[in-house]
């Protein structure tokens, strides 16, 4: 049986929310943000949405080096859609199919609607999780980070 109910909402967001319940999940991992590069597997197309869309979500913080593979399949996702949806500007969605008379029998769907739709939601599913769309963004509350100086100076006191 799969998880049932909405995904939960990270601890960090909790936290800034001022939720009791930020305290009961001590385990949570934290992405930790560092410098994500735009790995070589990634060409033409797919490293131009890399270039577009890794600053927007860094502003936005909510990228850290461990989203780097989700990021990757994002572009690359991202350029076959755009692919497969300017073959359909060029050809149409549909074809004429003809009897072996050569009448006319009809129409067909070519595959690539098929293509840019099943392309189009698993997107759609990345960009919410990634708050990219208008919708999700009201629920993607992420606190800002401390700078490390800032935390380790707690553990240092000035002599004086």
């Amino acid at each position: 049986m799969g998880k049932r109910g909405p995904p939960k909402t990270p601890t960090v967001i909790l936290a800034a929310r001022g939720s009791w319940r930020a305290g009961t999940r001590p385990e949570e991992p934290v992405a930790d943000p560092g410098t994500l590069r735009c790995p070589a597997c990634l060409k033409g197309d797919a490293r131009r949405v890399w270039r577009r869309v890794l600053p927007l979500l860094k502003r936005m913080g909510v990228l850290g080096q461990i989203d780097a593979e989700m990021l990757t399949r994002y572009c690359d996702l991202s350029a076959r859609y755009r692919a497969a949806a300017d073959w359909l500007i060029r050809h149409g969605e549909i074809y004429p199919i003809k009897d072996r008379v050569g009448k006319s029998a009809g129409f067909r769907q070519w595959p690539q609607v098929a293509i840019a739709g099943k392309l189009a939601t698993a997107l759609l599913r990345m960009e919410q999780e990634l708050g990219m769309t208008p919708a999700s963004r009201p629920n993607l509350k992420v606190a800002p980070h401390e700078p490390q100086e800032k935390n380790k100076s707690r553990f240092f006191t000035h002599a004086g």
